[in-house]
């Protein structure tokens, strides 16, 4: 049996997560099988009635996934502090990182990127040619963060560029795409340019990805930073 979160974030949707054998069983099922599993159980939960309102988004296949291999971090309610143990170097040699050791952004794209920089020792603030911002989502390149917007959000904006961390090096492409379809995309932004910024109007869109590409030329120091995000909703 799943587990069920309703209306995440007041979003008209419901995430589920499964776990264990039972889990890796409609893994192995295929596409399709993780979303029947979970609507027939909450349609047993709460009626026939709700099975026709319900329709599959996404489904994330953990075990599936070469790095991952199945697994996933929690915390007690009020033990997140205690991801820090996750983080303990060992002899002072061997570091780790990941969104499971951060103790406010887990279970995030931004919490795994900042998480390896504090082991490396190079954690800063996102700053593109110079202008620092106090808030974004930084990425390396060829990433594709996906958010959930249930049709209720009408302008995306953010200054995008490669992070001053790269000291002038890296080559990027940032692309919108809503449900699937490609909004709008930059030409390769390098090192040392000035933040370019972006507006995209996102009305009625379910998903939203935010996609940067490695320029064409590999990904080496493509720290593409989507620095001052925002998503402005109903």
């Amino acid at each position: 049996m799943g587990t069920y979160h309703l209306r995440p974030f007041g979003q008209p949707c419901i995430e589920g997560y499964f776990g264990g054998s039972f889990a890796r069983q409609l893994e192995d099922a295929g596409n399709g099988a993780l979303a029947a599993q979970s609507i027939d159980e909450i349609a047993a939960f709460l009626g026939n009635d709700f099975r026709r309102k319900l329709k599959p988004l996404a489904e994330s296949r953990w075990a599936h996934d070469p790095f991952a291999r199945g697994s996933y971090s929690h915390a007690l309610p009020g033990h997140a502090g205690d991801r820090a143990v996750l983080a303990t170097p060992v002899d002072g040699r061997l570091f780790f990182a990941g969104e499971a050791t951060s103790r406010n952004f887990f279970s995030t794209a931004h919490g795994a990127r900042d998480s390896g920089e504090q082991a490396a020792g190079d954690g800063h603030a996102i700053t593109i040619n110079g202008v620092t911002f106090a808030k974004g989502l930084g990425t390396n390149a060829t990433s594709d963060v996906k958010l959930y917007l249930g049709g209720r959000c009408t302008t995306f904006t953010a200054s995008v560029g490669v992070d001053d961390e790269t000291r002038g090096a890296g080559s990027v492409t940032f692309s919108v795409l809503a449900n699937g379809t490609q909004l709008t995309t930059t030409p390769v932004i390098r090192g040392r340019q000035a933040p370019t910024p972006v507006t995209v109007d996102v009305t009625g869109a379910q998903v939203l990805d935010l996609v940067v590409g490695d320029g064409g030329d590999g990904n080496g120091n493509d720290h593409g930073d989507w620095a001052g995000a925002q998503i402005t909703c109903s």
